[in-house]
């Protein structure tokens, strides 16, 4: 037999807010061996609703504050490639790749808590370039906000 509810508990602590906006980009790289001078201007957008990637600047802005997952897939020919993840200037990853006899790929990704207009770019380090660009997009820059 089942006796009669008990009174109300005590209430829970108020949890984390659930994000309500999205906010990401994926953007491609449309000529190969860029400049060296900057940051790696990715041109050909295939998603930037909240226009939060500037493919002029080729900086990731960010909308919001929050932790952020960046990644990056490159196809990598003709030479070695070095390239950094940008985080207001600062080095926050460096990536390495050493051409050998045919095309490939090369990766890497990195979660960052950003401040709201906080800067993210990828540079190429020094004289190894071998980014490469064709109409199969396969160089890609895309980042989206976790919480």
């Amino acid at each position: 037999m089942t006796g009669p509810p008990g009174p109300p508990g005590i209430p829970g602590i108020p949890g984390i807010s659930v994000i309500t906006e999205t906010y990401a980009f994926h953007v491609g790289l449309t000529s190969s061996y860029p400049s060296t001078d900057g940051p790696i201007k990715f041109g050909k957008v295939f998603y930037n609703e909240q226009s939060i990637y500037n493919t002029g600047s080729g900086k990731f802005i960010a909308p919001t504050r929050g932790l952020y997952f960046l990644t990056y897939q490159i196809t990598v020919d003709n030479k070695n490639v070095h390239i950094t993840l940008q985080h207001n200037g600062k080095i926050v990853q460096h990536m390495y790749h050493a051409y050998g006899s045919q095309t490939n790929q090369a990766s890497g990704s990195s979660i960052l808590e950003l401040q709201w207009k906080d800067e993210v770019w990828l540079q190429v380090a020094g004289t190894d370039n071998g980014l490469f660009a064709d109409s199969d997009n396969d160089s890609t820059f895309s980042g989206f906000l976790i919480s």
